[in-house]
């Protein structure tokens, strides 16, 4: 990859550098970094898969394929090297992963040799605060593979009375089509940090969890959106990880190692795409404006 892993020691003291920046540079639109990752290898994969809790054959047979989060794994050391860039200027302590959107054109195999680009495409405020979209496009030897934009949002105080309700849209509540208990547990948070590559200390330290303003150590939004991911497609594409074609949410609120998440469909009028919801056991959206499309 040609990057070192990002350690909680490394996110912790570059948090703390932070502090003082108020504004993300926007001097750093369109800046561009292209990172090498090295040949996928398949017990890591495999480890991805378990720590999802994700046992599809299709990642343990005999001509596996690459769970599609995996991606996660490849996507983090180049996200992170520009998140910890000083010249960005993000404030660490209140920045969080606010959406994801991943695009799949072909599967991943063991033994890939990915090119990954990513561009800073775009800063602006928003309600909730200042959004970062980093733009990534995965490639294998001029072969597109996946392309994902990644939104990091620096939070400030939000106002009153602008939370929704789960299950509500613009238009009013929607029609539930199914939902799937998605059933978390205590040390996955850990487990999916050491595959993933991702050990920022709200996942896995429950002092510094607790310092920064949360109930204790977190599920990784990526660790829930696969898991997410993956029982949509036992469901709607008979558990076949390669008709997943695009996938799409926004981080809302926290889930708990150990929760029971509810993965809520809803009824949309597209033949290929459904829009869900995943809720915390307290009725909260952890993954909001869902949506995944299914060839």
């Amino acid at each position: 990859m040609g990057k070192k892993e990002i350690t909680t020691g490394t996110l912790l003291w570059a948090a703390l550098k932070s502090l003082p920046y108020k504004r993300i540079n926007r001097d750093m639109l369109g800046f561009k970094q292209h990172a090498k990752a090295p040949a996928i290898d398949l017990a890591l994969a495999q480890a991805f898969a378990r720590a999802t809790g994700d046992d599809n054959p299709a990642y343990f047979g005999d001509d596996p394929i690459v769970p599609p989060f995996f991606l996660a794994r490849l996507l983090y050391p180049v996200m992170g090297s520009v998140m910890l860039d000083p010249r960005l200027r993000i404030n660490l302590v209140k920045m969080v992963h606010g959406e994801q959107k991943i695009e799949f054109y072909e599967p991943i195999r063991p033994g890939d040799q990915l090119d990954l680009d990513l561009e800073v495409k775009s800063i602006s405020d928003t309600s909730a605060g200042e959004i970062a979209h980093l733009e990534i496009s995965v490639t294998s030897n001029g072969k597109k593979k996946a392309d994902t934009v990644i939104g990091l949002l620096v939070r400030s105080k939000r106002k009153r009375g602008s939370r929704k309700k789960a299950g509500k849209s613009e238009s009013g509540p929607r029609k539930e089509s199914f939902r799937i208990p998605i059933q978390t547990r205590d040390g996955q948070q850990l487990q999916y940090a050491e595959v993933s590559g991702d050990h920022n200390f709200i996942h896995t330290n429950y002092l510094l969890a607790r310092l920064a303003g949360l109930p204790r150590t977190i599920m990784h939004g990526m660790c829930v959106m696969a898991m997410s991911s993956a029982a949509l497609v036992n469901k709607l594409a008979s558990g076949d990880p390669t008709r997943l074609k695009e996938i799409e949410g926004r981080f809302s609120s926290p889930v708990l190692p150990g929760q029971t998440l509810s993965v809520v469909a809803y009824a949309t009028q597209s033949s290929d795409t459904t829009e869900f919801e995943g809720i915390t056991p307290s009725g909260k959206a952890a993954i909001k404006n869902g949506k995944i499309k299914i060839s």
